[in-house]
């Protein structure tokens, strides 16, 4: 529990009060919108660096939370929606073999995962969503460096 909560601190969903527990910290419009900025703007750079290491067992890992995807959408479950949109970035970012990008992108997008919890319902974004996340893996997987780039920055800038 103690972990958790700190890694929640760490994001800023949260801010502990020394000897008397935690407040939920509240988020801004404006705060989101930065968020999703850098996200977008490292996320260019990830799947740059992504492209030139992935192989065949990360294609077919995509493929694989593709399905995944598409169960949980069929049965409008935005929970393990969020979890398999979350796994995907991740995997995208891993893929990049560059540990201060994924440092950095570790809690950021641990905070794109609460707000897409939390403010994403909408079935026809989540269903828009898993289609461009196709497309971006297209691009991915051949190669196409700046198709990737223009796909993952336009889709991360919809949140």
């Amino acid at each position: 529990m103690r972990e958790a909560i700190e890694r929640l601190a760490t994001t800023d969903l949260i801010k502990i009060i020394a000897n008397k527990g935690f407040i939920i910290c509240s988020w801004t419009d404006k705060d989101i919108k930065n968020v999703i900025k850098i996200r977008a703007a490292l996320e260019r750079l990830a799947v740059e660096q992504a492209i030139k290491y992935i192989e065949k067992e990360d294609i077919e890992y995509f493929i694989k939370l593709f399905k995944q995807i598409n169960v949980a959408l069929k049965k409008n479950d935005k929970n393990k929606i969020s979890y398999y949109n979350y796994k995907l970035h991740w995997k995208i970012i891993s893929l990049s073999k560059n540990e201060y990008l994924i440092k950095i992108m570790k809690p950021i997008l641990d905070k794109i995962y609460y707000f897409g919890t939390v403010y994403i319902s909408d079935q026809k974004r989540l269903q828009k969503a898993s289609e461009e996340h196709e497309k971006i893996f297209e691009a991915i997987k051949n190669k196409d460096v700046k198709l990737a780039q223009e796909l993952i920055e336009n889709h991360s800038m919809e949140l």
